[in-house]
C-alpha cells in the first residue's frame, strides 16, 4: 500500500485556513471522508484539495499524533 501524506507547509494569515485553526506541520491524511493514502495519491489529493470558489472542503488533519479530525475550509483564491 502506498501511503500518500500531504504536510502543510505554511498557512497565509487571513486565509480560510488560518480561521479553520490549520497549522504549519499538520498532516492532511483525507479529504472529504477519502484517505490520502492508494488509490487515491498525491496528485488525486491535491487535485481534491482545489476547487471552485466558494464550495467547501473537509480535509482531515492529524496533529501531534493525535486522534484526526475534520476541518471546513470555504475555497477562495489565494492572494499572497
Amino acid at each position: 500500500m502506498v501511503v500518500v501524506v500531504l504536510q502543510i507547509r505554511g498557512v497565509l494569515e487571513g486565509s480560510e485556513a488560518a480561521a479553520a485553526v490549520l497549522r504549519e506541520g499538520d498532516l492532511i491524511v483525507s479529504i472529504d471522508g477519502v484517505p490520502t493514502e492508494a488509490p487515491l495519491g498525491f496528485g488525486e489529493a491535491v487535485q481534491a484539495l482545489h476547487g471552485r470558489e466558494g464550495t467547501e472542503v473537509s480535509p482531515g488533519i492529524e496533529r501531534g499524533g493525535a486522534e484526526p479530525f475534520e476541518v471546513e475550509v470555504e475555497r477562495r483564491r489565494i492572494r499572497g
